[in-house]
């Protein structure tokens, strides 16, 4: 009778380890995955609902087929049918497809700074039906203002791009300023282990998006919020600071204006070549392919007082108010914006806009990444506001070819005032 109750105990322990273990194996899942069939489940359908998506970017044609694949295995009457478009008068062609019914998108995907546009021109829905999943908890604060305008929430945040300092771990180590990068130049010796190396430093000089940071919070277009057009400002004295460090970097380093371009400096650097660049989220999976021992910082301030501020660029997903169903191109653009947001850089190299996709992650280095997106203010969406970085743009190249500084700033801040 003892040894009877003794292997009835044993067997009871061991279906609760079994039990434990299930449970543990599932709640990770369950976590990582968020269940993200679950709003393709729930759209109740009688018969087969197609939607269009038009996009400009053949980078997201691989993200699009894998979520077009999981949607529709989760429901087979939503057929999701992705069309790679010309950017070119892309709303344009939106719009006129539309108004004539001919192969009009039902959603599409847009970089933000367009949305302004697409407003007036009556082709965004606001994020109504899932709004409650677009706030700072599952998004940054800059991929929020980003898909809202005039205190609306349109987009669903699909990915972000921002510009970050990356160097060798094996031959060099993190610094904080540029005169720490320099003196680390002046003392750099040859051996074995940096053999391949055969630059220190460079980066695309002529890039706006990537040398924005060297504005140094100087420079305000469009307020926190990036649409407010009334909100325009040049903090003369510090943007007059900050060019004259950024030059500085010319001739500490021999870089030249338009001799490599942001593909090329991200190869170097991928190749082992090169100990430190300033790049982009869209060169990172190329960097991260590589054999290279990286590690993502911040782009180091200019100096002291004259911390580099970091702009991102993003871009959603927008629901068409011409679309076939309403409420199941809404479901799509939320399951790509949201549900199947842990894919995104496998599947297309890029980062998805979504939080949780770092807290998921042991990647240190994209972990710095989404730092910095949440750090970040977002590009203006008001109309016109890319009057006003091409004319950054403009004053960096006047001041790195070597016009004087205080006239390239002055005439730069004087387009604020007569544009007003």
């Amino acid at each position: 009778m003892n040894l009877f109750k003794k292997k009835k105990s044993i067997n009871w322990t061991r279906k609760i380890v079994a039990i434990m273990m299930v449970i543990a194996l599932c709640v990770p899942l369950a976590g990582c995955g968020e269940n993200a069939d679950k709003i393709a489940k729930s759209i109740q359908l009688e018969t087969l609902k197609q939607v269009t998506v038009w996009y400009t970017n053949d980078k997201y044609a691989p993200y699009l087929e894998y979520v077009a694949e999981q949607v529709n295995q989760a429901n087979d009457l939503i057929e999701i049918k992705p069309q790679l478009m010309d950017s070119e008068n892309y709303l344009e062609n939106i719009y006129n497809n539309s108004i004539h019914g001919s192969d009009a998108p039902d959603i599409y995907i847009m970089s933000a700074d367009q949305l302004e546009k697409a407003n007036m021109m009556g082709l965004v829905l606001k994020n109504n039906t899932y709004a409650s999943y677009y706030n700072e908890k599952n998004f940054s604060k800059a991929a929020i203002e980003a898909a809202t305008f005039d205190n609306e929430l349109y987009g669903y945040p699909l990915s972000f791009n921002i510009p970050f300092m990356v160097y060798n771990k094996d031959v060099a180590s993190k610094v904080s300023t540029f005169d720490e990068l320099y003196q680390y130049s002046l003392n750099y010796k040859m051996d074995d282990k940096n053999a391949n190396i055969k630059q220190i430093f460079d980066w695309d000089v002529s890039n706006m998006f990537i040398n924005y940071c060297f504005s140094c919070d100087s420079i305000d277009i469009g307020s926190e919020t990036g649409d407010d057009i009334s909100s325009l400002s040049v903090n003369k004295e510090i943007l007059k600071k900050a060019m004259e460090q950024y030059v500085k970097q010319k001739e500490q380093f021999g870089i030249a204006r338009g001799t490599n371009v942001i593909d090329d400096t991200s190869t170097k650097f991928a190749e082992g070549t090169m100990v430190y660049t300033i790049t982009d989220v869209n060169h990172l999976k190329e960097i991260d392919s590589s054999s290279v021992n990286y590690e993502i910082i911040k782009v180091p301030k200019l100096a002291d007082g004259l911390e580099t501020s970091l702009m991102s660029e993003n871009v959603d997903v927008f629901v068409s108010p011409y679309a076939d169903d309403i409420e199941v191109a809404k479901a799509v653009a939320h399951c790509l914006s949201y549900d199947y947001a842990s894919a995104m850089f496998d599947k297309a190299g890029l980062l998805s806009a979504k939080n949780s996709v770092s807290e998921d992650s042991k990647d240190n280095n994209k972990n710095m990444v989404y730092q910095l997106f949440n750090d970040s203010k977002c590009q203006a969406q008001f109309m016109g506001q890319m009057y006003y970085y091409s004319r950054y743009e403009i004053m960096i190249h006047k001041v790195w070819d070597g016009e004087d500084i205080t006239t390239a700033v002055d005439t730069f801040a004087a387009d604020f005032v007569s544009q007003k």
